[in-house]
């Protein structure tokens, strides 16, 4: 009789596919108080399991995306600061993921998946992943446009329409003197939208700011227009009006309309108007002052630019004054260059604060993407939020967490570990701010660079001598940058990644993934066109970085997927749904064709044939080529980014070993084990060895060539047990391997 009941080695194992994750994600709650991470709660590890195991799996274990970006997302906290430090003076606006000193405990700040930055680079992802076309295909434009103003300003355009609305009924209303409730409920509606408007500007001058600018470019568009027309000298063009003023249609969008005053009649109803305006105006003041931040109540420049945009700043000019018509253009065209660097500084403040973070979460979601059919993992991922130098701090830290991760029983065992960010200690950090263009004699000033947030290599080798104690198979990557992407790779930054992190005779349980996958390169894009011969060229631009996802959350989860039977399944990838998938050889032809990542290829050009020879010269970490593959059915190309090597660092006879072996070998030694413990016991390890290894090879005697990949042996491969119980010696294709264990008498 088999060791394993009924032969079924993927219900006796439960999972093959469980992960962790070293990484940071968020440090702070909403409230401003730091989280926790694994480094705190490996404290109680040895000391209460019962309450480990309920914190690990509420605070730290997701099975989706959804699941991760609720636990893990931060918060985006604008910080505004006066230019000059007066009430007429600009404003600055600053972001960070840390909760500021002195930000209002009644002010919530912007979660993550509403700021517009997150929402642009996860729509670039999807569209990438969805159209599979090379970088050079891809239309950013859908990003330029997401981060332009219009995205930022509907909330005050439907309050400005409402009030407007409501402002032109009690107009006419107190005009004819209608009865009392009719005129109530206009005034009630007017304050409805004052309380809007505070609830509104409670986030500060950042979410005016967008509307203000593009107001700002229509009118003096408009104005431009209707200035070129009149001295065209075009009998068909209509004069120009004596004023313009600024009003809004249905839709909550600033337009310019002729003022027409003829008779007594309708001066009389444009004073009555202009009262009802100044009383608007002077409850938008109040409103501003009892809804703004604290630091802003005081700033009139913020106050009166709300003012603007909730009233289009009323009349424009008188324009059959050719002075006052110059230097009213002369005006918005000073004014239009303040906002406008307001505004390129305040994207371009957001953008270097998030874009880090941002990447993580590229990384995660690509990670579930290649790891699950409909987003749900078969078993978990544990996140660690924390920084590996904490993992790693001191000894007992680092015992914790090998015990931690080393836990052998089946069902509850840790296979996988996903390390990002390795720092090669040359990287810089960017950011999508525009260069000073420099003068002939003047400097560039120097700035101290620092790479924030990454993990040294010396503090890696160490996590993953870890890993290798506890037997946990760990995928890691050099921090993404354009030298570590597909475009940019060297073969002497690839000798540098070869050699960063050595395993004298060790390295079975470390994975190298390479290239990085790049989403967008470092752009600038021009705020608006109809300015760029106003300005100095650089005034106009505001820089996007360039934004990666690392190459081990995409291994990661290629490989997390090759352990789910629904995701093979989806690949029309054949197996036998009683055994584990610990045999799947992402370099077998059966499946090299079919178990595509999701990411698209980079470039239309291949890789440089030296590097591909380099890289293949020792079969090398876990390399992805970008290259493209035919369908070997049809012919057609598959523009998908495809596993070419799928090694660990343990080299041998001149050659890495395949990731499958390190799992495979791991499988057999929990066979022999049927608790967790660090011995097996002699009459099961040939009881193993006499009933389940024969039957491997009489099920593969029986299926002959069939497709199915997950056989636990294959033709032309043995198993031979060692005279003293002690392991066992695996003849694969591709070579021997070695399974050795503590033993103990029945």
């Amino acid at each position: 009789m088999s060791v394993i009941a009924n032969d079924n080695y993927k219900e006796y194992f439960g999972q093959t596919s469980k992960a962790v994750l070293f990484e940071t994600f968020s440090e702070y709650d909403p409230d401003g108080n730091p989280r926790e991470g694994l480094d705190s709660l490996l404290k109680d590890f040895d000391k209460d399991k019962d309450r480990f195991e309920t914190r690990l799996d509420e605070e730290f274990t997701v099975r989706s995306f959804r699941e991760f970006v609720e636990k893990f997302a931060p918060y985006l906290y604008p910080v505004e600061k006066s230019t000059a430090g007066d009430a007429q003076s600009k404003i600055n606006v600053d972001y960070t993921v840390e909760r500021p000193d002195g930000w209002d405990p009644d002010k919530m700040p912007q979660p993550l998946e509403e700021n517009i930055f997150y929402k642009a680079v996860m729509r670039m992802y999807n569209e990438r992943k969805q159209n599979g076309k090379p970088n050079r295909y891809f239309d950013q434009s859908e990003f330029e446009a997401m981060l332009g103003a219009e995205k930022q300003m509907e909330n005050y355009k439907r309050i400005r329409v409402d009030l407007k609305i409501a402002q032109n009924k009690y107009q006419e209303l107190e005009a004819i003197d209608a009865p009392n409730d009719q005129i109530n409920e206009q005034v009630v509606n007017i304050n409805h939208c004052m309380d809007d408007l505070k609830a509104g500007v409670s986030s500060g001058f950042h979410a005016i700011l967008p509307l203000l600018l593009a107001d700002s470019d229509k009118k003096y568009l408009e104005l431009k227009k209707g200035i070129e027309q009149n001295e065209s000298g075009d009998q068909s063009v209509p004069f120009i009006p004596e004023r313009i003023q600024a009003t809004f249609d249905e839709n909550g969008n600033l337009k310019c309309e002729p003022i027409k005053v003829n008779t007594q009649e309708e001066e009389v109803l444009q004073i009555e108007q202009k009262d009802t305006e100044e009383q608007i105006e002077k409850m938008i003041r109040e409103a501003y002052k009892d809804g703004a931040p604290e630091a802003l109540q005081n700033n009139k420049y913020v106050e009166n630019a709300l003012v603007e945009i909730m009233t289009g700043g009323n009349q424009l000019i008188s324009l059959q004054d050719e002075q006052k018509r110059q230097e009213k253009l002369e005006e918005m065209i000073r004014q239009r260059e303040e906002r406008q660097q307001t505004y390129r500084s305040m994207l371009e403040n957001m953008m270097d604060a998030l874009a880090p973070v941002v990447e993580k979460f590229l990384g995660v979601c690509a990670f579930f993407d290649n790891a699950t059919v409909d987003g749900e993992l078969e078993s978990e991922l544990i996140v660690t939020n924390c920084t590996v130098e904490k993992l790693i701090e001191s000894d007992e830290m680092k015992k914790g967490l090998e015990n931690f991760l080393g836990q052998n029983h089946r069902k509850k065992k840790i296979w996988f570990g996903i390390l990002p960010a390795v720092a090669m200690g040359d990287e810089k950090r960017t950011s999508g701010k525009v260069e000073k263009r420099l003068k002939l004699g003047e400097r560039m000033e120097k700035k101290e660079e620092k790479n924030t947030g990454l993990t040294s290599a010396s503090q890696a080798k160490t996590l993953l001598d870890i890993c290798q104690k506890a037997k946990v198979v760990t995928i890691f990557n050099y921090k993404a940058t354009e030298e570590t992407s597909f475009t940019g790779l060297t073969i002497e930054r690839f000798r540098k990644m070869k050699d960063l992190i050595q395993f004298p005779n060790e390295g079975k349980y470390a994975v190298c993934a390479f290239p990085n996958f790049t989403i967008c390169k470092k752009h600038e894009y021009i705020l608006n066109e109809k300015f760029v011969d106003l300005f100095d060229e650089d005034k106009v631009k505001v820089g996007f970085p360039a934004m990666y996802v690392e190459a081990a959350y995409v291994a990661a989860g290629m490989i997390v997927g090759s352990q789910q039977p629904n995701v093979l399944k989806k690949k029309k990838i054949i197996i036998d749904p009683k055994n584990t998938c610990v045999r799947f050889n992402f370099e077998d032809s059966r499946v090299q064709k079919k178990y595509l990542s999701t990411m698209s290829v980079e470039s239309s050009r291949p890789m440089d044939v030296n590097l591909q020879r380099e890289i293949n010269k020792e079969r090398f970490g876990f390399f992805f080529n970008d290259r493209g593959i035919s369908d070997s059915e049809t012919g057609a190309d598959i523009p998908r980014v495809f596993v070419e090597n799928a090694r660990t660092m343990y080299k041998k006879d001149e050659k890495y070993r395949e990731v499958y072996r390190t799992l495979f070998s791991e499988f057999m030694d929990l066979c022999v084990k049927e608790q967790s413990g660090p011995c097996a016991d002699t009459g099961r390890v040939n009881h193993f060895y006499e009933e389940d290894i024969e039957k491997w090879k009489t099920k593969c005697q029986e299926v002959g060539s069939k497709e199915i990949v997950n056989l636990l042996l294959n033709e032309y491969e043995d198993i031979i047990l060692a005279s003293d119980f002690s392991g066992y010696t695996i003849t694969f294709r591709e070579g021997q391997e070695k399974v050795e264990f503590e033993t103990q008498e029945a």
